[in-house]
């Protein structure tokens, strides 16, 4: 039977002091590490805006008339007459309030000075009473007094952070239970009040560490273990506190001046016990889900506070199995949301259970930079994402929250950072407990998820991998106000068509091929280059042009939010004998690649491209026989990992299977053509081209016909024209 775990959340090495109100952090063990932490580095909270004043700049403003002249429309229209004159600016009346003043606007927005000066001219009228800004007034959410919540950027840092001071201008999920299914929970005086009894449903009295398997006290008795205790970890590890740092994130205490504040704090923690020693059966796991969601479990007495939530900080490799799914399906019936870590493996979360089971919200993390985190698992069954911190720059950037001071047996409360979907995952129950208060609306799991999914907002760059709908908005989740954000066109969408001419200029054909439609996006010089790829080089959302010169020279053409590119170099010289394609070569990564064959020595290289900026130093994919080849690199069989596409000097075409970690499935060597590929030239890679999550190769004829050829898993699609009249165009790879 699979053991499942906590989610991999690494914990700093250093707690954080409560006792030090400027946040310095204390050389204390904080449980749990799988590397070292970092030093932390000092946090300041984000300039927070003004409430409740708008400012007169929207040019609105009351103007209350004497008690004679303001029965008067010709009057009031004459005070509006000069004061508008002064100005230069014209002025309207909207509307009369309740109190007999007027609601007046001017015709245009006006700044500062302007806004004061229309003040000034209609006070100078002597039928005027008074004059005052419109003000546009905010709710007002005060930040709480905890000493910890200024290094508490997940929730209030615009970038990454969870928004959640706008959302708790609604509510702070009072009437709502979420259920942290877990390690446990240690006494912590950041959670006194909010815990709920539980319940421990390890059964296995050795996992569970205090003598008796099963019982009401679900207390954190330390899952630490010993060498080789635990068959693959060799050194054995202290005890993580786990379920206490979830908890704390969910509903620590707000506004008692100490420690951290939980994202809801009036919600209820219903701790229940399923991981120990080692892990947690899925047995156990899955009987949890159904006690907490109010069901009947045998030898347990029935679960008196019903979750609205379920947080599921735990995972394993494999499939959904029916144990589980039965278990969720179970809470999902009885109204209770399943919320849970996508897991930390960087691989597709959909060889992850329990995220890829049906029903639940499957949530990936993001670092304090806005980015998906590199230790997150991705993909399209991922729903959201949410702060998870990554410590590798810095301790400060994890997941502050309540914990224990203790090596192995429960010690001292403490305050500890972490990183992980383990922590990323309550920060979405505790939105969903919000959603599911009253005040929150009272909403189903299902209408919670759309909720999540509508208002979530883009992470601060794309996410090729698949990040799910965005990351969690609170604020917009609780108020359905989606903040929006200007954003440009871009000059090339994923799959367009984009080519240079015989006159050297670059135009963008779209997915029609179609000269009536095409766009400049370059003017003329563009026949210096030898070759153009098109990849979202940055992973900002934008696609930029990789191009590599004639005289051998590598330039990248990064989009500009305004529109258009600006160039750098990435390869100053030595590029000429190379031929290139541009790809996410791993599965996963965040970056393209550049993929090189050296006409000379037939060697294949790989460039990688770890930051979205500078390449990094080559290794060796193929030693010998490459020279031969034209490549072009797409997913074949569509089973997540690129491949490349070789066209034989005979006209064949062979497919080099990729294995997803930078090499090839060596047993591999398919042939996807068998003849004619040798009268194609310009043959490069499509993918969008035929539509979303469509993959192929563009190649151009003698004749100067430009056809599309779509890849179905096994086979070649029926090729399409494009258009003619080609013969003198570059195409780009996309």
């Amino acid at each position: 039977m699979p053991v499942f775990r906590p989610s991999r959340a690494v914990f700093g090495t250093a707690a954080i002091c409560a006792a030090v109100l400027a946040g310095s952090l204390a050389a204390v063990p904080a449980g749990a590490a799988e590397q070292p932490g970092r030093p932390a580095a000092s946090v300041r909270p984000a300039e927070q805006p003004e409430t409740g004043d708008g400012g007169p700049a929207a040019g609105r403003f009351i103007v209350k008339f004497k008690e004679r002249a303001g029965h008067s429309s010709a009057g009031r229209s004459k005070a509006y007459g000069r004061a508008a004159q002064a100005l230069g600016v014209g002025v309207e009346e909207v509307r009369a309030t309740a109190t007999g003043a007027r609601v007046v606007a001017a015709e245009e927005p006006l700044d500062s000075a302007q806004a004061a000066d229309l003040v000034s001219a209609l006070e100078a009228h002597p039928d005027v009473a008074y004059v005052e800004p419109d003000r546009l007034m905010r709710p007002l959410a005060a930040a709480p007094n905890d000493e910890l919540y200024r290094l508490q950027w997940n929730l209030w840092e615009d970038r990454a952070g969870l928004r959640v001071p706008g959302a708790w201008d609604v509510g702070t999920g009072e009437g709502a239970v979420v259920a942290v299914v877990d390690t446990g929970i240690t006494p912590h005086s950041d959670l006194a009040g909010q815990v709920l009894p539980g319940y421990d449903m390890v059964s296995e009295a050795e996992m569970a560490r205090d003598g008796d398997g099963r019982d009401a006290d679900p207390r954190d008795e330390g899952d630490w273990f010993g060498p080789l205790e635990c068959g693959d970890n060799q050194d054995g590890e202290g005890s993580s506190w786990h379920g206490t740092h979830v908890a704390g994130t969910v509903a620590a205490v707000a506004g008692n001046a100490k420690g951290v504040a939980g994202v809801a704090p009036g919600a209820m923690i219903l701790p229940v016990r399923v991981l120990g020693a080692c892990g947690g059966f899925m047995s156990d796991i899955a009987d949890a889900i159904v006690w907490a969601a109010g069901g009947a479990v045998d030898g347990a007495p029935l679960n008196a506070n019903p979750a609205q939530v379920v947080n599921l900080s735990l995972g394993n490799r494999g499939l959904c199995s029916s144990t589980t799914q039965e278990a969720i399906s179970y809470a999902y019936g009885a109204g209770t949301a399943v919320v849970v870590a996508a897991g930390n493996e960087h691989v597709d979360a959909a060889n992850a259970s329990p995220g890829n089971c049906r029903n639940v919200i499957t949530v990936g993390a993001s670092g304090r930079d806005g980015r998906r985190a590199a230790y997150s698992n991705y993909g399209s069954l991922l729903d959201v994402t949410a702060p998870g911190g990554d410590m590798a720059a810095a301790e400060a950037n994890g997941i502050p929250s309540t914990s224990n001071g203790g090596v192995s047996a429960a010690g001292a409360e403490s305050y500890a950072y972490a990183e992980g979907t383990s922590m990323a995952a309550p920060h979405v129950s505790a939105v969903a407990a919000l959603l599911m208060s009253p005040a929150g609306g009272s909403l189903s799991p299902a209408a919670v998820e759309q909720r999540l999914k509508a208002t979530a907002r883009p992470l601060a760059s794309g996410c090729a991998a698949g990040c799910g709908a965005g990351l969690v908005d609170a604020a917009a989740a609780l108020t359905g106000v989606t903040p929006s954000a200007p954003r440009a066109t871009p000059s090339i969408r994923p799959g367009d068509l984009v080519a240079y001419d015989a006159r050297g200029q670059l135009w963008n054909y779209g997915k029609s091929g179609s000269a009536s439609t095409r766009k400049l996006i370059g003017g003329s010089g563009w026949t210096t280059m030898d070759e153009l790829h098109t990849a979202d080089w940055n992973d900002d959302g934008y696609t930029d042009i990789v191009a590599k010169s004639k005289a051998g020279r590598l330039y990248l053409y990064t989009a500009r939010a305004a529109g258009g590119f600006s160039r750098s170099t990435i390869g100053s010289s030595g590029w000429g004998p190379l031929d290139l394609t541009v790809v996410r070569w791993k599965s996963g990564d965040d970056y393209p690649s550049i993929i090189a064959k050296d006409r000379r020595t037939g060697r294949l290289y790989v460039y990688g491209n770890p930051a979205g900026s500078r390449l990094s130093p080559r290794y060796l994919l193929g030693s010998r026989g490459w020279a031969q080849y034209a490549l072009a690199a797409l997913d074949w069989d569509k089973d997540g990992r690129k491949d490349l596409v070789a066209r034989t000097p005979a006209g064949q075409l062979k497919l080099f299977r990729g294995d997803g970690e930078g090499g090839f499935i060596s047993e591999f060597r398919l042939v996807i053509g068998r003849s004619g590929w040798d009268q194609m030239g310009n043959i490069v890679s499509s993918n969008g081209f035929g539509g979303a999550g469509t993959t192929g190769l563009i190649a151009r004829d003698a004749a100067g016909k430009l056809w599309y050829y779509q890849a179905d898993r096994k086979r070649w699609a029926a090729r399409s024209l494009i258009g003619t009249g080609w013969g003198s165009y570059r195409i780009a790879e996309q």
